[in-house]
């Protein structure tokens, strides 16, 4: 074959590798893995940003796409690469913040972040920044579901917050908050409300 043939196809093999990589990633940042799979069970969480007459809020919103209603149980929030001056105490890197709220089919839930943020970071009293792992715990149909979001950057100022943005895989830090690996157990108090949202009274 004519070397420059040869070249030509070495081209096309690189891109064609490359283009592949590329769709991947693109696919891995789009569509964050929940656990058990299960094709009855849809729910779209994220991160958030709402601004309000001057005021900006960070949320976890949640929305059931489901034909079911789901229990959301918790959200456990994992922080790597925290930059911070003047904190109030130590920081924690996994924090699991209770929700306990039932999701009708087609409804949205959300649930502010700014204190939760605040005291995993240690309370500074200046500006901070950190990356965060989020994994989400709901029920449907008896069966108890994780889902892992996208990694997201977080910028406040004490208790003020200043930014929430996605960090897409093209932009990950070089070391990226770790997924929790080990959930906490479920506490008497979460069996409790699981159980009593599981009965007779509370169906629909």
């Amino acid at each position: 074959m004519h070397p420059l043939s040869l070249a030509i196809v070495a081209v096309l093999l690189i891109t064609a590798a490359l283009a592949a990589w590329l769709a991947l990633r693109f696919w891995q940042d789009r569509a964050p893995a929940s656990k058990p799979i299960d094709p009855d069970v849809s729910v779209r969480a994220e991160l958030q940003v709402s601004r309000t007459q001057g005021w900006t809020f960070f949320n976890l919103v949640l929305v059931n796409r489901s034909r079911m209603r789901i229990a959301v149980v918790d959200a456990t929030f994992t922080i790597s690469g925290l930059v911070a001056k003047f904190q109030a105490g130590p920081a924690t890197k996994e924090t699991t913040f209770k929700i306990r709220r039932i999701l009708m089919p087609g409804g949205l839930l959300g649930s502010g972040l700014v204190e939760q943020f605040y005291n995993a970071a240690g309370k500074p009293q200046g500006g901070y920044t950190f990356e965060v792992a989020t994994t989400v715990r709901y029920r449907a149909h008896g069966d108890l579901f994780e889902q892992t979001l996208p990694l997201y950057r977080v910028s406040m100022f004490a208790l003020s917050p200043n930014n929430l943005k996605r960090i897409r895989w093209y932009n990950q830090p070089a070391a990226p908050a770790p997924i929790a690996q080990h959930l906490p157990e479920l506490d008497p108090a979460d069996v409790r409300w699981l159980e009593a949202e599981a009965g007779p009274a509370a169906s629909v």
